[in-house]
């Protein structure tokens, strides 16, 4: 016998919806819930190839999700439904279609594991006063992030310091165009939410016509060369080294047609600029894509109804199917084309302002750590203020919380070594044999993880612990884009550590992800720029 199968999750206004319609034409329905059973959630995503409620299936054909039930006319839900539910039997993917090696390879986002432990009001929480500063100005897509990070607020809070000070350093060479720099660096790392966020910021406040960001794709895409492009030299430059940072592509050639294009007197800044715009990507460009961090409607919206529209993958971002509850933007007043580069600053300005006096308390409690627990990349930023607040977002994210610092420091020596940064690597080395209580053990498990880094094998008698190997597991599945998060180890992290512990070991990864953008850029300044 066939079935209507609604694949959900409670508390969700659009399953709430889209059942409440199908009751309402009294067509019977099984309800699956994936927010209880990631197995569950295994088989949504290999039958529907998404990952957000509901998927809803009549018998084997899928509808897809609330918005796409509403537009078929009512007596057309009806006649597809008596079809589906005399079908001779039931679905093929509730039978044995998938295997079980099948559904471990299934790509289940880390969302679906931590949105049940959610708190029932984020904004309740006291390290929100420092994020509402950015919701309220031009980051309203923050919203979707700090959901997640919730779990672990004395992070998420300190982000966004360490998001504000990048941004002031951002825009002496960058300013409005900040999104055209955003674009870049998520592109090359094949992150569909913040390239979408790019795109939008870039056409928002930087004043860019959809055509000129389909140019900019079809350079990163090499359709077309940097000469091609429909900007002036200084554009160019933003572009073509926000994405090369990110893959250690940086040459002397790029190096010398930015000393081209804005002089040598400015190139310092320019590298400073693009580095702290890689460094605010090479968080959110691991966390929401690790976690798979929802897009907001507005901004697919955006998107959809563009000429970007035909070629865009989402991802494990996939379609928004919640309220979006903290995205302030469409309850303020817009500004009337692209801020004026004086106003770019006062914005920023303003904003470092006001976040830094919430985050007074833990930006004294965190530089209260010792400095030995620092890596050395933090000291190189050119001001005060960033190494400030990036010391404090690393002391918090490594070395304080639930999960023991030594896993994220060991978890941080992977993605190093297997990024081929050996200074960040050598660097989570000594951190971690100060935080250990074990120094002889603890050498043993790096001497594990060198081979683990490059090749994926560790022994079968492995000393690290099933928490440690879920966390270098996913250590190194942040070492290439995109993250591609399987089931198994969706389950296996599930088993192994805490809600909060999770979001602290993405966290750690997302911070390593700053540090990498920002050794990236510099040491190729450093190699050519003088050559």
């Amino acid at each position: 016998m066939g079935q209507i199968v609604v694949f959900s999750k409670s508390q969700c206004p659009h399953c709430v919806e889209a059942k409440g319609l199908l009751a309402e034409l009294d067509i019977p329905f099984t309800e699956i819930d994936i927010g209880t059973d990631v197995q569950s959630s295994m088989l949504m995503s290999l039958a529907s190839q998404r990952h957000t409620v509901p998927q809803i299936f009549f018998n084997d054909e899928h509808i897809g999700g609330a918005d796409d039930l509403k537009r078929l006319d009512h007596d057309t839900i009806r006649q597809r439904a008596q079809q589906a539910l005399s079908a001779a039997s039931a679905p093929a993917f509730l039978s044995a279609a998938y295997s079980p090696e099948e559904l471990q390879a299934a790509i289940v986002p880390i969302k679906d594991i931590l949105d049940p432990h959610l708190p029932a009001d984020t904004t309740a929480l006291p390290e929100y006063n420092a994020v509402r500063i950015w919701y309220r100005s031009m980051f309203g897509f923050l919203c979707n992030l700090y959901d997640q990070m919730s779990l672990a607020p004395e992070p998420m809070a300190l982000f966004i310091g360490a998001l504000s000070s990048m941004m002031s350093l951002v825009e002496k060479q960058i300013g409005q165009y900040f999104g055209m720099s955003c674009l870049s660096t998520a592109f090359a790392a094949n992150c569909s939410y913040c390239s979408a966020h790019g795109a939008d910021l870039s056409m928002k406040y930087g004043g860019q016509a959809p055509e000129n960001i389909q140019a900019l794709f079809d350079f990163l895409q090499g359709r077309k060369t940097l000469d091609e492009l429909p900007f002036d030299g200084r554009l160019k430059t933003i572009a073509n080294l926000s994405s090369k940072m990110t893959t250690q592509a940086i040459t002397r050639a790029d190096i010398q047609q930015a000393r081209d294009a804005i002089g040598v007197e400015q190139l310092q800044d320019m590298i400073h600029s693009v580095g702290s715009m890689g460094c605010i990507m090479g968080f959110l460009n691991r966390f929401n894509d690790l976690v798979g961090v929802e897009i907001e409607a507005s901004i697919k919206e955006t998107i959809d109804n563009s000429p970007l529209a035909g070629d865009w993958d989402w991802g494990t971002h996939d379609t928004p199917d919640h309220a979006n509850r903290h995205d302030y933007r469409d309850q303020q007043p817009q500004p009337e084309g692209p801020p004026s580069p004086e106003q770019f600053t006062a914005i920023v300005g303003h904003v470092l302002g006001e976040v830094f006096a919430e985050l007074t308390p833990l930006h004294d409690k965190y530089g209260a750590f010792d400095q030995q627990l620092m890596p050395v990349w933090i000291s190189s930023f050119p001001e005060a203020h960033a190494i400030r607040s990036v010391g404090a977002l690393y002391q918090a994210a490594f070395n304080a919380g639930t999960l023991a610092p030594e896993t994220k420091h060991l978890a941080a020596c992977v993605l190093a070594l297997g990024t081929h940064h050996p200074v960040m690597a050598e660097d989570e080395r000594r951190i971690a044999f100060l935080v250990t209580e074990d120094a002889a053990l603890l050498q043993r498990k790096l001497d594990e993880l060198e081979t683990y880094a490059l090749s994926g094998d560790l022994p079968a008698n492995s000393v690290l612990s099933p928490a440690e190997i879920a966390a270098m597991r996913l250590a190194r599945v942040s070492q290439s884009f995109p993250h591609e998060v399987r089931g198994e180890l969706v389950m296996e992290l599930d088993r192994t550590l805490q809600p909060a512990q999770i979001v602290e070991l993405v966290v750690a990864l997302s911070v390593a992800g700053m540090g990498q953008r920002w050794v990236n850029i510099h040491k190729a300044y450093s190699e050519y720029a003088f050559g």
